[in-house]
């Protein structure tokens, strides 16, 4: 993959989820519960970087599938791990 397939692509990102994002962590924060906080990022960022975006990414990678199915499976389990590490004491 080149950097000027990177450089092309363009992601959007809804105002209102923007606004929702930005209020949520500031809440967190201001509770002091920067697990929270993270977890809450993790998930807006994978939400916006694969789900709303899935179309401009199929288009990038020419409709590699296998390629798509590999990087939501990083990103699930990658939850998954953060959600437990961050709830064991």
């Amino acid at each position: 993959m080149s950097f000027e397939l990177i450089e092309a692509t363009e992601l959007h990102i809804p105002m209102s989820q923007l606004l929702l994002y930005i209020g949520t962590t500031s809440l967190a924060t201001l509770f002091r519960r920067q697990r929270l906080t993270l977890i809450i990022s993790y998930v807006f960022v994978f939400y916006w970087g694969f789900l709303q975006n899935a179309l401009v990414i199929r288009d990038a990678l020419h409709g590699s599938l296998s390629t798509i199915l590999v990087y939501f499976a990083f990103g699930v389990i990658l939850l998954v791990l953060a959600v437990f590490s961050f709830f064991k004491d």
